[in-house]
């Protein structure tokens, strides 16, 4: 999957790609990297790149993620080409019933709203586990959560419906 990566105000082309379980084919910038890629703890992930290892203690942030490696410090932004895509278009202004889908293959580790529920326009849903990184489903309206379609622990594959908010 192609990702844009912004750090320190410049962009960056991801391409990650599974190669087998817990080891990835990672092309940035053209540069390709193999990634063995092992969640330690619950923010903290071991990384062996190119036989060098690493630990990355990662946490999301409302605008992106902040990654301490060895004492070093990033804040980044990453967006996939898709989502790109359609903010580039103009077509990602949500409105009415918005049936929210995995954008990748994953499986359920927590449920942050229920049906009934009322949620603001970025506001967690669901957190989704995919290519060990914990992805925060947020909402893309503001609106009552009509229903979750998954429970915690279900593998879900790319395109399943996981909940609806209008």
């Amino acid at each position: 999957m192609i990702y844009h990566v912004t750090l320190a105000g410049k962009e960056h082309v991801v391409d990650v790609n599974e190669i087998e379980a817990d080891l990835y084919r990672v092309v940035v910038d053209g540069v390709e990297q193999i990634v063995d890629a092992q969640k330690s703890e619950r923010t903290v992930f071991s990384l062996l790149v190119n036989g060098r290892s690493h630990e990355a203690n990662v946490t999301e942030q409302p605008n992106g993620l902040s990654i301490l490696i060895e004492g070093d410090f990033y804040n980044v932004t990453v967006i996939d080409e898709r989502r790109r895509n359609l903010v580039r278009q103009g077509e990602l202004k949500a409105e009415g019933t918005q049936v929210i889908s995995a954008q990748m293959p994953g499986k359920v580790v927590a449920i942050l709203a229920e049906p009934g529920q009322r949620v603001e326009v970025g506001q967690g849903i669901l957190v989704l586990e995919a290519m060990k990184m914990e992805n925060e489903i947020k909402s893309p309206i503001e609106g009552e959560v009509k229903e979750i379609a998954v429970e915690v622990g279900n593998a879900v594959e790319s395109g399943q419906r996981l909940a609806v908010v209008e």
